[in-house]
């Protein structure tokens, strides 16, 4: 997309001149490649301070041009597309390495980084066993698929007092009545 967006911005305007062809040259304040398509000169030669490629929506910013890398979570246009943060993807900490992420754990980049995932919703990131991904064990007390019920899946999930614990391991775990 962004070759495109370059082809589309050169604005090159041939005109016959005599024997040399003038071009509408876009002045280029901060030398970065890139003119502001607001300050132009039309010339069979190349002046200085000027560039035949427009598109720099920063022209006193050498870092931010068409050409840039989006920095991401800052708030800026970098690349100069009129999307600010665009490609930037939200990356979630995999401490227990089972490809599910922390969701309190976040950090925003237009790649993955090493110890994150794209995907969120792991309950206990210290334990690779406990993940949306998991089946639950019955009796154990513990959430192992990550869906804020315990022991959901077992046969019998009622859970007749309303104290979060199901019938089942009440009466086979506790050893009490529900």
């Amino acid at each position: 997309m962004k070759t495109t967006m370059l082809i589309a911005l050169i604005g090159l305007s041939v005109i016959a001149s005599g024997n040399a062809a003038a071009q509408i040259w876009f002045q280029d304040l901060d030398g970065d490649g890139f003119g502001n398509a607001m300050v132009s000169f039309e010339s069979s030669t190349q002046p200085l301070g000027y560039v035949i490629i427009a598109g720099d929506c920063w022209d006193t910013n050498p870092a931010i041009h068409p050409a840039a890398v989006e920095i991401c979570n800052n708030g800026g246009d970098e690349d100069c597309d009129g999307w600010q943060d665009n490609g930037c993807t939200v990356w979630f900490a995999d401490v227990d390495g089972d490809g599910w992420g922390d969701p309190s754990t976040v950090i925003q980049s237009s790649t993955q980084p090493a110890g994150y995932v794209g995907r969120a919703h792991d309950c206990d990131d210290g334990d690779s066993q406990i993940n949306p991904d998991m089946q639950e064990i019955c009796g154990d007390l513990i959430d192992n698929n990550c869906d804020g019920i315990i022991d959901n899946t077992c046969n019998n999930i009622t859970d007749s007092d309303g104290d979060g614990v199901s019938n089942y391991n009440e009466i086979n775990v506790y050893g009490t009545n529900p």
